[in-house]
């Protein structure tokens, strides 16, 4: 990790914050302090034209350093953006903003940080050992899922993720929540309105995804030692799968898991799949790694 990422997301950090949240939590307050956030309000208040939000922005350090306020005006920062941005109908507002507010009521036990880092696939999958989610706070258009998106489209596509993120972490503990999708889309026709999930985990979580994150970054560390010795293209390839399994699909960091996801080649064709219909943009992976997926799944799956 970058020195700026382990100062945001490093274990070090990430366990300062979950004893910091417990605490707070058990001791009856609505929130708890983060100051590690402020260059994300320092964002904030830079996409925020004069008025009440900036001024809500620059007060924060002050006022507790809140992690709901924290959250909350990072996401009114990145919806009220008016700079360039790309043409075309939003699509991860509409599906996800909805999910914000159950996602803030599931803390001390999960998580969601605004920031301004951009993380790499492989911190992403390092990171998918907590029950800590992202959500970018950006200043301009950046690619994401097969399109251009504003920030507030990145900000609510991370924290789409998220929602997934979380269902298929409590899978593992034997808890289901719905499923957002239905016949292929969140929105339901009944209600006029996208679907959200994140409701039916509140009171149902515990500490109990805290307490997977020991062995689960040890795997993390295993698979990521692994790819690393691979060499190119193969510890490419196994970086794209490791990163659809873990992040795309929002599989949790488990042993039994990730073996079913790379016993077949399923995920080889959804990565193939989404080269061709250009999913990937400028970012798409070489002939050559693609070419070394089915390698590198067996490589992978070898580690577990």
């Amino acid at each position: 990790m970058t020195p700026a990422v382990e100062r945001a997301f490093g274990a070090e950090t990430l366990g300062r914050l979950r004893r910091r949240a417990e605490q707070a939590s058990a001791a009856g307050q609505d929130t708890f302090a983060v100051p590690e956030a402020a260059p994300v309000l320092e964002r904030v208040a830079l996409l925020s034209p004069p008025g009440p939000l900036r001024t809500e922005a620059q007060a924060w350090p002050g006022a507790g350093a809140g992690y709901h306020r924290l959250v909350r005006l990072a996401a009114r920062a990145v919806a009220a953006f008016s700079g360039p941005g790309p043409p075309g109908e939003a699509v991860y507002g509409p599906k996800a903003s909805g999910e914000l507010e159950p996602m803030l009521r599931l803390w001390p036990w999960v998580l969601a940080m605004p920031t301004t880092i951009a993380l790499t696939p492989l911190e992403l999958v390092a990171l998918r050992a907590f029950p800590v989610h992202p959500l970018g706070v950006l200043n301009e258009a950046t690619w994401a899922d097969g399109r251009v998106c504003s920030p507030a489209e990145f900000f609510f596509h991370d924290l789409d993720h998220a929602r997934f993120k979380v269902r298929e972490d409590l899978r593992v503990e034997g808890l289901e929540i719905a499923d957002a999708y239905r016949d292929g889309t969140t929105y339901d026709a009944h209600t006029g309105a996208h679907r959200v999930i994140l409701p039916e985990a509140a009171g149902r979580i515990g500490a109990t995804l805290w307490d997977r994150v020991a062995p689960r970054r040890a795997l993390a560390g295993e698979l990521l030692a692994v790819t690393a010795r691979l060499g190119e293209p193969r510890a490419a390839a196994a970086e794209l799968l490791l990163f659809e399994i873990l992040c795309e699909k929002s599989h949790p960091l488990e042993e039994g898991v990730l073996a079913r996801g790379l016993a077949t080649e399923a995920h080889v064709a959804k990565i193939l799949s989404k080269q061709a219909s250009g999913f990937y943009g400028a970012h798409a992976p070489s002939a050559t790694t693609l070419a070394a997926l089915d390698e590198a799944r067996h490589v992978l799956e070898r580690v577990l």
